[in-house]
């Protein structure tokens, strides 16, 4: 009786010991998952990226291309972490580039393009690091333009059209060096400028239509000299503008055809006195110092459209700012075209982040997250937000992610947990 009652009491030990240790198991993960911050959210055409407080990269999402190195299954359906210590993660189409906050470059994934700096390798399943003393990546996806900590500019991947600068090459397998004392980069369709820090621009690319200010549109193999005194440049399919220190807007002379042309043309002033120029849009505007906002006319714009020398359109007064959001006697304001016969700016005072635009998805500059065309509020509170394999990951300011199924609902909101 003794030896039973002995085995009942052991046995109920046990399995106390091993329910409590569950629990316990569950509440640290519970815990651990809380603490948890996100700091940042990102997206390629697969996979959602989640930077934490601490530099701690996670993903989830499609990962048959290997984009963000091998991993056990395919899709990832929870947070895989695959990097610690970084400040600035870089989803690219096929591959994932990080910088960390030692400032060194790390790539990983496929190397499509050979844009990876890694030679002639087709892929590469754990991250690898490429370069020291990193400052910053300019945007660009079948080729990497890294600018270092001491203002070099270095360059990897295709040199279709020439806008890499590196010659007559077709690729740069690893990172090579183009330039020094780099500020900014801007790209056009057949051109790359560069802004150096005293206010130089140099320019390379294929030039077919004169984008580079050279006064013809034979293509440049190599960063080449354009103007000075340079503030800013935007690049558009047919000819690029430059705005100068000085206040005054300068356009590139335009070539019709692709044949070269012997005939040299000069950088043309169209405008002067403009405070600041501002292509976030998907068009150019600039204002002025008598606080005009004008913008390029285009094939959608009606006004004045018997005269053809009128190249802008005045489209508001009274504006005190324009980058990032147009303000206006300090009310945010956002335009866009309708879809009206007879196309016309609009305006609101409810401004909504103009990048992001998902589907029916709007976030207002209060961090409303609203839906469709009345606007329906859906959550609060939002920092970013971005669409993935038919979710919609949302980011709070407390750094909480939660997320939408839209083959569900479109607005049901539910927290997601680490």
């Amino acid at each position: 009786m003794k030896k039973l009652v002995l085995f009942i009491f052991v046995s109920f030990s046990i399995i106390a010991s091993q329910s409590l240790n569950k629990i316990d198991s569950s509440t640290i993960s519970k815990e651990v998952s809380n603490e948890i911050k996100i700091k940042d959210i990102s997206s390629n055409l697969w996979a959602t990226y989640f930077l934490d407080e601490t530099g701690a990269v996670w993903v989830i999402g499609d990962n048959r291309w290997m984009i963000f190195g091998k991993t056990k299954d395919d899709y990832i359906s929870k947070p895989l972490k695959i990097m610690d210590d970084v400040k600035e993660v870089y989803p690219r189409e096929f591959s994932t580039v990080m910088l960390k906050k030692d400032d060194s470059l790390w790539v990983v994934g496929g190397n499509n393009f050979n844009d990876l700096g890694i030679g002639e390798v087709y892929s590469i399943e754990t991250p690898v690091q490429i370069m020291k003393n990193v400052e910053k990546l300019f945007k660009n996806e079948s080729n990497l333009v890294i600018l270092k900590k001491d203002k070099s500019l270095w360059v990897t991947g295709s040199n279709h059209d020439y806008k890499l600068g590196i010659g007559e090459a077709e690729k740069a397998y690893t990172p090579t060096k183009i330039t020094k004392n780099v500020k900014d980069v801007v790209f056009g369709d057949y051109c790359t400028m560069i802004i150096q820090e005293d206010g130089t621009l140099l320019g390379m690319g294929s030039n077919i239509h004169g984008q580079l200010g050279t006064g013809d549109n034979e293509p440049r193999t190599i960063p080449t000299f354009i103007t000075s005194n340079v503030e800013n440049v935007y690049c558009d399919f047919s000819s690029s503008f430059i705005f100068k220190k000085d206040g005054s807007l300068w356009e590139t002379p335009y070539f019709a055809d692709f044949s070269n042309n012997s005939s040299k043309k000069s950088l043309k002033k169209i405008s002067q006195n403009i405070l600041e120029i501002n292509s976030n849009y998907g068009f150019l505007i600039f204002l002025k110092s008598d606080k005009s906002l004008w913008k390029k006319k285009n094939e959608y714009d009606h006004h004045n459209s018997n005269d053809s020398s009128n190249e802008f359109i005045k489209i508001l007064d009274d504006v005190d700012k324009i980058n990032p959001y147009i303000l206006k006697k300090n009310k945010e304001l956002a335009f866009y075209y309708s879809n009206e016969v007879n196309p016309k700016i609009k305006f609101t005072e409810n401004i909504y982040g103009y990048n992001h635009y998902i589907y029916e998805y709007i976030l207002k500059r209060n961090g409303d997250l609203v839906f469709g065309d009345k606007k329906k509020f859906v959550t609060s509170n939002v920092k970013n937000f971005v669409l993935n394999n038919n979710f919609v990951y949302i980011l709070k300011f407390d750094g909480t992610i939660w997320k939408i199924d839209i083959d569900k609902s479109e607005y049901d909101v539910e927290k997601f947990v680490f």
